[in-house]
């Protein structure tokens, strides 16, 4: 009977592990998500920033069309 005793607490021990673990590694992903999503938007923001600069800088929506096509294709 001992020898049950001594099994189950192994096992119950082992599932509170595994549910420790678990709990961690939602945690992290939900934080990796979290970073993924933060630099995207500052990736976007940049971008839409760097636009308003470029139409700023140009004489027109022609020019500025112009220019980024030059810098797309190089010609």
């Amino acid at each position: 009977m001992a020898n049950t005793t001594h099994t189950t607490e192994n096992r119950i021990g082992r599932m509170a592990h595994e549910v420790e673990m678990g709990r961690l590694e939602a945690g992290l992903s939900r934080s990796g998500v979290g970073v993924i999503i933060t630099m995207s938007a500052l990736v976007g923001v940049w971008g839409v920033l760097c636009l308003v600069g470029g139409l700023g800088s140009a004489d027109g929506l022609r020019a500025l069309g112009r220019g980024l096509l030059t810098a797309l294709t190089g010609l």
